[in-house]
């Protein structure tokens, strides 16, 4: 056990007593987490081709750096 988890207090004991909490936003406990690679993959992938992103992009090219950069 590391040293951030032996110290840190216990949120599952205290998260349902917030009115405004229920099941779906509570933090999922990490024996339940299994997200890896190739689950955050496609979701970084689909972030890039957003349309925010673009324009992002493209401000930076506009103030004078190069595609790399940007």
């Amino acid at each position: 056990m590391s040293g951030l988890s032996a110290t840190a207090p216990d949120v599952a004991a205290d998260i349902h007593q917030i009115q405004l909490c229920n099941d779906d936003l509570a933090p999922v406990p990490q024996w339940r987490r299994n997200l890896g690679m190739l689950s955050f993959a496609p979701m970084w992938i689909s972030m890039s081709a957003c349309i925010t992103t673009s324009i992002h992009a493209s401000l930076h090219i506009g103030s004078g750096m190069n595609l790399r950069m940007a």
